[in-house]
């Protein structure tokens, strides 16, 4: 590992290492940038064993005693603040609002002895997400949090203009935009669609099928794209978890469509591109009116690009101005008589379905890792050490 500056950074992240490809990807751009860096995550019950063979970077795991609700927070906030204190990075850089709290309170005890820099990473508006508006006295304590501590940071970037925006207006902090985009490399082209084609994928063999990746919560569209399916005959493959995974598997059986719809749970990422080559569509149908969906950009839109696969999409404005000069994603509302209608009018138009497919490989030269990488390492050059 190369330690060029002579510098050292700790990334702070409050979710499993395993699945978190952003973080991966960060530390791995400042490691090869230079830069020696420790990836710091929660250990949950559910891990896998990291991979730490050919990293430009360390990874470590927080082991807490509880993995949600309020201890929770207060004992990883508590854990982050020691962590902080007792390490010697010169850059402490915290992944949302989440882990800013532990981190800016050990960063302030070690300033009292040294110097060291605070940088802010963030995903999304972490007060605005639905599952937290939804809570007024979470969602208070949360806004308080980011116009208390977010002042007080070296540095701050997030994934849109949106974001920056909506953060800039509230705390007079300059926000950089890094946006969440996949690797260019290594990637082979999408073959032709076939709607008789087979695909040996686990557990079954199953084509067509409508692919969604990520976080199963509310306001994600799914329940609306099952109860789509009586209306045609593409199933759905959902790769992921989340609390409303119970409720989505109620409702595939209410409609009677439970043995066309495959919860595959969290896959790693090595693995999900099977699933992207091998599906008929990319699901993105965020269907909830809080500022943190309308200011998204989320890494999956990039990620369907990325592998020649086009996606049903919400008309939500950060993604729009990109479809506007690449128009790789079709615009369907998250209701389930427009999702059926968007899947008939592509299966009848082939040609509208091929020039997603052009678009998505148009854009691939555009919106890849290697072209933003090179602002997220400059924005740690740019902090006075």
């Amino acid at each position: 590992m190369g330690n060029t500056f002579g510098h050292s950074v700790l990334l702070l992240v409050s979710t499993d290492l395993t699945y978190d490809q952003r973080m991966a990807k960060i530390a791995h751009a400042l490691g090869s940038a230079g830069y020696e860096v420790t990836l710091l995550g929660r250990r949950l019950r559910a891990s896998v064993a990291l991979r730490q063979d050919a990293l430009q970077y360390r990874q470590r795991r927080i082991n807490c005693i509880f993995e949600k609700g309020v201890l929770f927070y207060l004992e990883f906030q508590l854990r982050l603040l020691f962590l902080v204190l007792t390490t010697k990075a010169d850059i402490v850089s915290a992944a949302d609002i989440d882990t800013l709290p532990g981190a800016m309170m050990g960063h302030w005890l070690v300033s009292l002895f040294r110097r060291q820099r605070i940088v802010l990473d963030a995903h999304e508006i972490f007060s605005q997400q639905e599952e937290v508006v939804s809570r007024p006295m979470v969602h208070r304590l949360w806004h308080l949090a980011e116009r208390f501590f977010i002042p007080h940071v070296d540095a701050a970037y997030t994934v849109s203009g949106g974001v920056a925006r909506w953060y800039q207006a509230l705390t007079k902090v300059p926000f950089e935009v890094v946006r969440n985009l996949p690797e260019r490399s290594g990637l082979q082209p999408i073959s032709t669609y076939h709607p008789d084609q087979e695909h040996a994928m686990r557990p079954l063999r199953f084509v067509p099928y409508l692919l969604y990746v990520g976080a199963v919560n509310r306001n994600r569209g799914l329940e609306h794209v099952i109860a789509s399916m009586p209306n045609h005959k593409f199933n759905l493959v959902i790769c992921g978890d989340g609390p409303d995974q119970q409720d989505l598997r109620r409702l595939s059986d209410q409609l009677q469509v439970s043995n066309r719809v495959f919860f595959e749970g969290y896959v790693e990422p090595d693995r999900l591109r099977e699933y992207y080559q091998n599906a008929y569509l990319g699901l993105l149908l965020l269907d909830g009116q809080g500022l943190n969906y309308q200011y998204s950009l989320a890494n999956k839109f990039f990620d369907y690009m990325m592998h020649g696969l086009p996606q049903l999409l919400s008309p939500l404005p950060e993604y729009q101005e990109i479809l506007s000069t690449y128009p790789f994603a079709y615009l369907c509302t998250p209701e389930p008589k427009a999702i059926a209608e968007a899947i008939r009018h592509l299966q009848i138009e082939p040609e509208v379905y091929n020039r997603l497919k052009e678009a998505c490989a148009a854009a691939k030269d555009q919106y890849h890792w290697q072209r933003e990488q090179d602002k997220l390492v400059q924005i740690y050059r740019d902090l006075s050490l």
